[in-house]
């Protein structure tokens, strides 16, 4: 119960403190937002690894979550503002895989370093490589010039996303034998398809955005709040389903949020073009 109630802290105002960053993204330099966000979070989680008492570490898990908003209110657009339009898909497609293996590394990084020595080391670990982000961020990420080349998208996101949800749905249905190889790869399926949807959604609000002249980087930052905010209030749920009924049910709310995600996207099919080049 601990433990979550520290993630709960940091995950509940990164995804509070998107929906505000929301309103005004669309007139800060995305580079400027990006740095400052990196470098207060890092710093915060130093902060994190020497707190005093367990509210004082709440509190700064809170403030830790404000502080790391800025970097996802933001990404999105600026890949979207800097790249050419043939690699934005699979721009975002990288960002996002980059983002969850960062978030799945960090969680292996702070067991082993935890069980090795103590929580205060692990969260300590884990903000030192916030440090060495924000640095190596700071000098090779080039500066926001407001790039806007002509909407495209060579991928078929209307295509890929169904297929992504299929892939969400089938991955925990492999688990339930219980046989450790096929676990791991049910596993490896669901998590391939989640980012494949997760990634084709992501870089399509932007460019859909733009297209239909709104804000990219508002719309992006309303997408992540929108997906914050589902991990927080239906990932809770997984816990009540194994109470209930253990793995079998935890595998069976996974495929009917999939299969639902998998209508919808298969909806998006009739939703008309904004222009002949966004498919």
């Amino acid at each position: 119960m601990a433990v979550d109630d520290v993630a709960g802290g940091g995950q509940g105002q990164l995804t509070e403190r998107i929906r505000v960053y929301a309103a005004g993204v669309a007139k800060v330099r995305r580079t400027r937002l990006i740095h400052l966000s990196l470098a207060l979070s890092a710093l915060v989680g130093l902060a994190c690894a020497v707190a005093p008492t367990w509210h004082v570490l709440l509190g700064l898990r809170l403030v830790q979550g404000i502080t790391l908003a800025g970097l996802p209110a933001v990404a999105t657009a600026y890949l979207r503002e800097e790249l050419h339009a043939d690699t934005h898909a699979r721009a975002a497609g990288l960002y996002i895989g980059g983002t969850a293996l960062g978030g799945m590394a960090g969680r292996l990084v702070t067991g082993w370093v935890a069980e090795a020595y103590t929580w205060r080391w692990a969260l300590a670990a884990v903000a030192l490589v916030g440090v060495a982000r924000a640095v190596v961020v700071a000098v090779l990420l080039p500066k926001s010039r407001h790039f806007v080349p002509r909407p495209a998208d060579r991928y078929g996101r209307r295509a890929v996303m169904p297929f992504g949800c299929v892939l969400t749905a089938v991955g925990p249905l492999l688990t339930l034998p219980g046989n450790l190889p096929v676990m791991v790869a049910g596993l490896a399926v669901m998590t391939a398809g989640f980012f494949c949807v997760h990634g084709v959604a992501g870089g399509w609000v932007p460019v859909r955005a733009h297209a239909g002249g709104v804000p990219a980087g508002q719309a992006a930052s309303l997408y992540l709040f929108a997906y914050y905010a589902g991990s927080s209030v239906f990932g809770s749920l997984a816990g009540t389903a194994w109470s209930l009924g253990g793995w079998p049910a935890v595998v069976a709310l996974a495929s009917v949020f999939a299969g639902i995600s998998g209508v919808l996207a298969m909806n998006l099919r009739r939703v008309p073009a904004l222009e002949p080049a966004v498919r």
